[in-house]
Parts: C-alpha cells; sequence; structure tokens
C-alpha cells in the first residue's frame, strides 16, 4: 500500500514538472515570435520593454511596505530603498536598477489610493543592447516570477528604426505581412497620416486580453520621423506599452 502511494507521489510530481515545462515553453514561443516577426521587417533595433503589473499584497502600514519592499527588491535583483516616496498620489516602495549594461529596470509596489488596501506590483524594463539580451532579460523576468508564485501577463515590445521614409500604403502592407507571420487575425485597425496600428489575436501566442468582445494579443504600429525621414515600427505582445 505505502509503496503504491509513493508511486502516485511520484506520479503527480512528475505531472506538474511537466505541466511547468509546457507553460515554461508557451511562454517562450511567444517571445521568440515577436522577435522573429521583427526581424522579417529588417529594421534597426531601437529599445525594448518588459512591463507586469499585478495585485500583490495586502496594505498594513508603512514599515510593512518598507521592510517587504526591500525583500521584492532582492527577488528582482534591484537594489534596496532606505524609504518610501510618493508615486501618484499615495507614499509607495520604489526601487530602481540595472539588469546587464543596457537595461534599466524599475519596481514599484504601492496602492492606488488610500481607500484601497490591495498592493499592486509594477515592473518596467527598458533595454537598447540587443534582441539576444532582449530575450535574456525576458528568461530572467520569466524565470523571477515563476519562482516567486507570480503569473500576471508580460507585456514585451521592440521598437526599431526603418532607414527609409514608407508611404502610407507601404506601411499598410508591412504591419499587414508582420500580422500574418504571426498568424494573426485582425481585431482592431487605427489609419491616419500619422500611425498605422493594427492589433491582432494570434492563436500561436499563449497569452492575450480582451477588447470589446474579441481577444487580441499582438500589435503592430508604424510611423514616420520627419526630421530622420526614417520609420519607427513598434510591435507589441499582448498590447504595445510604450510611445509609437
Amino acid at each position: 500500500m505505502e509503496i503504491g502511494k509513493k508511486a502516485f507521489i511520484l506520479f503527480i510530481i512528475s505531472l506538474l514538472f511537466m505541466i511547468g515545462m509546457i507553460v515554461h515553453g508557451y511562454e517562450q514561443q511567444d517571445i521568440h515570435m515577436l522577435i522573429q516577426a521583427f526581424e522579417y521587417s529588417g529594421a534597426d533595433l531601437n529599445a525594448y520593454s518588459l512591463h507586469v503589473a499585478i495585485p500583490y499584497g495586502k496594505y498594513k502600514n508603512n514599515q510593512q511596505l518598507l521592510s517587504e519592499g526591500k525583500e521584492l527588491s532582492q527577488r528582482f535583483h534591484l537594489p534596496q530603498s532606505k524609504k518610501l516616496v510618493e508615486i501618484g498620489l499615495e507614499k509607495g516602495y520604489l526601487s530602481k536598477g540595472s539588469w546587464g549594461k543596457a537595461s534599466e529596470a524599475e519596481l514599484q509596489w504601492k496602492r492606488i489610493s488610500k481607500q484601497h488596501q490591495e498592493l499592486y506590483l509594477v515592473f518596467k524594463l527598458n533595454g537598447t543592447d540587443s534582441l539576444e539580451q532582449f530575450q535574456k532579460d525576458y528568461q530572467q523576468l520569466l524565470e523571477i516570477l515563476q519562482k516567486n508564485q507570480m503569473s500576471p501577463i508580460i507585456n514585451s515590445c521592440i521598437q526599431g528604426n526603418i532607414n527609409d521614409k514608407l508611404s502610407n500604403i507601404q506601411q499598410v502592407v508591412l504591419i499587414e505581412k508582420i500580422i500574418h507571420i504571426l498568424g494573426g487575425e485582425k481585431v482592431e485597425t487605427l489609419n491616419t497620416a500619422l500611425v498605422k496600428s493594427i492589433s491582432a489575436y494570434s492563436p500561436k501566442i499563449q497569452h492575450s486580453i480582451w477588447t470589446g468582445h474579441k481577444k487580441m494579443n499582438v500589435q503592430v504600429a508604424t510611423h514616420v520621423n520627419k526630421l530622420t525621414q526614417t520609420t519607427i515600427l513598434t510591435m507589441g505582445t499582448p498590447i504595445i506599452t510604450i510611445e509609437y
């Protein structure tokens, strides 16, 4: 009987491990597809960003916010702050530091207002190094979140420069080709004289958000920089979280 119980426990542990590996694989697939589609465009990398926002913990007092905030800094490989600061209209915990030679990270832990006891954790990273470093930063963030039993959507964005002033039609064609590579179906379209943008849903990308009554998980946008006469390409999954 004991042997049977042990075998069952080992089976459950193995199953959970396999599920974790599958989810981990899907996460990596999302970022890999974004990078692959960006490389297809031929754009030169300008910058990339990662953004996470999640309810995390309940507010007790400012001392708790500071002491536990320091623990969060350690988990996210950031320097510990010595005091709380004003974030918006509320005092919160803020830590800033570097990930690698060209990635700047920021951690916020705060309440929306005094009327809310729920705390929100926000992590932002901006980098300029390379697509390879972008993938490494994503991998590190993912591992930290998983290790701490957090499972928020990671908003991932890439922005690049195409050394040509694309016409309005050329911009739309490029965006549609990128959406096609990602296996996406259009959900929303913005086409103005200044900005072109398509939001889409791709079953090849795991995470998604709702817009209206439809799912979306990838957004591609372009605009022409009139000063440099070049085209700026911005891509994000599940949505662009940087200025475009």
